[in-house]
């Protein structure tokens, strides 16, 4: 279907295997309505080692830094989705082109208006991103977080939870302030003062908005809702950001992102980009959700 040709690339530092082609052809009457298939000609960073995919690398680099095998198809990796209970959780990052990301946030938008709640992981890398830490003169926000029709999630460190400092967190610079959150990211920058300045977008979309589990959460949310005739969450973040939502997530507000050669953004009261809003309450969310 696709005209191409896949081989097994093998990155020379790691040894990690890819099956991938390096150009594909789509039927004529899908042209226009389809913009990239992932992950065709798609490599994880070979850079900075992250789950951070810039799409696509040249042919240059590709040779610079690959072996070519010959295909096996049983040895496909497989996308790093799962998809159940209303719930789209997704574990990767992507770096691709601005007309892309504009589609994909628009599909996104489309699901979450259908009920489906879309989670994504806000990957690791502090405020570097995909970058090294030394090798960053502003932050680097990835994509799909900033896209504000997503939930963008992430992880904690210790018993007493505080923010894991490899945690990828910020503000978009395509993306601006959506509504649902202007409130928060205000209080969070008045907060922050004049830390950081210049090395992000104070008027983007910020994120993370919550922590790792809300997925099981939200699924177990939905299952209930779905049992008592009621629509299933669907897009989230209106919901989180607003009163009743915050009231039920346990804030944390210590630690911070280090990267770029700073200490990142710290944690906070109410949101920041380190812990998000918190913590979710299941017990409390159940209640807000009217269970």
């Amino acid at each position: 279907m696709f005209e191409a040709d896949f081989f097994v690339f093998q990155y020379k530092e790691t040894g990690k295997q890819y099956v991938r082609t390096l150009a594909y052809a789509i039927p004529a009457e899908l042209q226009g309505y389809l913009d990239l298939v992932h992950p065709t000609i798609t490599f994880e960073n070979p850079v900075a080692g992250l789950p951070l995919v810039p799409s696509p690398l040249s042919a240059a680099t590709v040779a610079q830094n690959f072996s070519r095998h010959l295909s096996d198809r049983d040895e496909r990796r497989r996308d790093a989705i799962r998809d159940s209970d209303c719930v789209l959780d997704v574990k990767v990052g992507l770096e691709i082109s601005s007309n892309r990301v504009f589609r994909l946030c628009d599909a996104y938008m489309q699901l979450g208006a259908r009920g489906t709640s879309i989670l994504f992981a806000s990957g690791d890398g502090g405020v570097s991103g995909n970058r090294p830490t030394n090798d960053c003169s502003t932050f680097v926000p990835t994509f799909p977080s900033g896209c504000p029709f997503i939930t963008s999630v992430g992880s904690t460190d210790g018993v007493q939870e505080a923010a894991a400092s490899l945690s990828l967190g910020g503000f978009s610079n395509i993306f601006d302030t959506p509504s649902y959150q202007t409130s928060a990211v205000s209080a969070y920058l008045n907060d922050l003062g004049s830390t950081n300045n210049g090395l992000f977008n104070p008027s983007g979309r910020g994120f993370r908005t919550s922590l790792r589990k809300g997925r099981t959460v939200i699924v177990l949310l939905n299952d209930g809702l779905i049992a008592a005739g009621k629509s299933p969450l669907g897009f989230l973040n209106p919901f989180l950001y607003s009163a009743a939502g915050q009231a039920a997530l346990d804030e944390i507000a210590s630690g911070s992102n280090p990267g770029c050669n700073t200490d990142g953004f710290p944690a906070g009261p109410g949101w920041d980009p380190v812990t998000g809003l918190g913590t979710p309450n299941f017990a409390k969310l159940q209640s807000a959700v009217g269970l």
